[in-house]
């Protein structure tokens, strides 16, 4: 029995794993990350298309921060770059009544960071 518990811990340790990495886009081996910083700019996943025309080394298009409707891909080139978020936050919103009003919180929970917002 006590090996049977040990492949259970096991398999559901990759589940786990497995279910972190399916809140990110996977692009032919390439993760998108959900916010990445190049030089001193930061971008937001958009969205996954086909960027061979470009030759962008991924599927991802990112739009930078701060500056709506713009879209990015990327190459290897010489700009440091890291990635600062891997998943999307998970957004919730608490609708609060006192008497004739209401207001509603809004949080964003870091999976990767642990940090509520």
């Amino acid at each position: 029995r006590g090996l049977d518990v040990k492949k259970m811990v096991a398999k559901l340790h990759v589940l786990l794993v497995l279910l972190y990495l399916s809140g990110a886009a996977i692009d032919g081996g390439q993760l998108c990350c959900y916010e990445k910083e190049v030089g001193s700019d930061r971008y937001v996943l958009h969205s996954e298309a086909d960027t061979t025309e470009y030759n962008c080394d991924s599927n991802c298009i990112y739009s930078k921060k701060l500056v709506p409707g713009s879209k990015f891909c990327f190459k290897t080139g010489d700009q440091p770059f890291q990635c600062l978020k891997v998943k999307a936050p998970t957004l919730s919103s608490f609708p609060i009544t006192e008497g004739n009003e209401t207001i509603v919180q809004e949080n964003s929970f870091q999976i990767d960071t642990g940090i509520l917002e």
